[in-house]
């Protein structure tokens, strides 16, 4: 059995497709240094069973964290949790909305304690994106004027004011020094 002492704290655990949520979830870690930080890949449900807290971080795919992560929090039963997230969506509209709810509900499920939340814009998929340029303009996905303004924006983020608020985000609930 591993020294009280040296047992980590928690566990963040992440995936990341462009970089975003990585970069989001390397910024959380840097205030909470006695968790854990792994991505989904290489965490095993052992791991996530033994940890005292866990932190999910994803993408946001179609309203919900992306497959990998979504197998993994569906997995996670009666545990203290938080999570955070980066979409290409506005971070205040109806999709981000939308978003918190279905992983509240996700999590609810499992019994789990959801102690927190953090969600910030994050740049599209550069692939992703070209095929959204190419859809028929009665897809919901299609690339309104208000769509593009939007995605411009996420050009740039996470960006450090981003990286800021999920630091005392995450801070402020487990109790680390910023």
């Amino acid at each position: 059995m591993m020294d009280q002492k040296n047992s980590p704290q928690g566990l963040i655990v992440y995936t990341s497709r462009t970089g975003n949520t990585e970069a989001v979830a390397k910024a959380i870690h840097s205030v909470l240094p006695g968790f854990d930080l792994k991505t989904v890949p290489e965490v095993t449900p052992e791991e996530v069973a033994a940890a005292p807290c866990v932190i999910f971080g994803f993408w946001v795919d179609r309203g919900t964290a992306a497959a990998p992560m979504k197998a993994l929090m569906e997995q996670t039963e009666g545990k203290e949790v938080a999570f955070f997230a980066t979409l290409g969506a506005d971070p205040q509209g109806d999709h981000a909305k939308r978003m918190l709810e279905n992983i509240q509900t996700l999590l609810a499920a499992g019994n789990n304690h959801v102690r927190c939340q953090f969600h910030c814009q994050g740049r599209i998929d550069q692939t992703l994106m070209a095929r959204r340029m190419q859809v028929d303009p009665s897809d919901p996905h299609y690339p309104t004027p208000e769509r593009l303004k939007s995605w411009t924006k996420g050009l740039n983020h996470p960006d450090e004011s981003d990286f800021d608020a999920a630091k005392a985000c995450f801070a402020a609930e487990f109790g680390a020094n910023q």
